[in-house]
């Protein structure tokens, strides 16, 4: 990144607000001085429920304004983001790099549901958890909701990892596309949903172990990569 001239776009969660990146734009703005750094606010709060292909239209427009507004342009870019931040992101590529000249740089996604929020029968416990999280995702987070739980009619998670499709085709032009997903302990979106896997090949932790313990670790290539 060094002697590059970076737009850095940071993009929440569900329910998120621009602020929950505060430490990183201080981190990147200490490492990065002549970058640019946009918190992205147009999808605060509750308007996350309104659906991810119109998140993804709102925060293209974001960016498109925020460049519109500079006197010397960024040349690169780079898109960061936390959860649903992660598909909002890939809802909006198409739309800022067929209206800029930025070269795509890197991709990152942190803990987001690529793959869904559906879960699998388990135990009497776990299907408690499940129902528990379906009900809210299906009654409390609107279109965004049913679409994480794939029952929206659009089927917009597949229509956005159409491999033949322009989301598709927009994410492949980065150099760089990194998914980060945590191996034990995310109720909200497991392992398998957040880097792209179809199981999670990691080992359980026993019962009686401490919860700071590493059972196992993950890279960033093989099963996990986005190419």
């Amino acid at each position: 990144f060094m002697g590059m001239r970076i737009l850095f776009v940071l993009v929440h969660g569900n329910h998120g607000h621009n602020s929950n990146f505060d430490h990183w734009a201080e981190c990147l703005r200490k490492s990065f001085p002549e970058a640019l750094i946009l918190q992205s606010e147009c999808n605060q709060r509750l308007r996350t429920h309104d659906g991810i292909l119109k998140l993804g239209d709102r925060l293209a427009m974001e960016v498109l304004t925020f460049l519109q507004r500079l006197t010397t342009e960024p040349t690169h870019l780079v898109m960061i983001g936390h959860s649903l931040g992660g598909l909002i992101i890939r809802a909006a590529l198409p739309k800022i790099l067929e209206d800029t000249r930025l070269i795509p740089c890197s991709y990152f996604s942190l803990s987001t549901p690529h793959l869904g929020s559906r879960r699998p029968c388990g135990t009497v416990a776990y299907n408690m958890w499940r129902g528990a999280v379906h009900t809210v995702l299906q009654y409390l987070n609107g279109p965004t909701g049913h679409e994480l739980l794939q029952d929206d009619p659009e089927q917009v998670l597949q229509l956005l990892s159409n491999p033949k499709g322009i989301y598709t085709a927009a994410l492949r032009r980065f150099s760089h596309q990194t998914v980060m997903a945590i191996t034990h302990g995310d109720w909200l979106v497991p392992f398998a949903a957040a880097s792209l896997t179809p199981c999670d090949p990691h080992l359980e932790l026993g019962t009686d172990a401490p919860l700071w313990s590493v059972a196992s670790h993950s890279g960033f290539s093989g099963a996990a990569a986005m190419k």
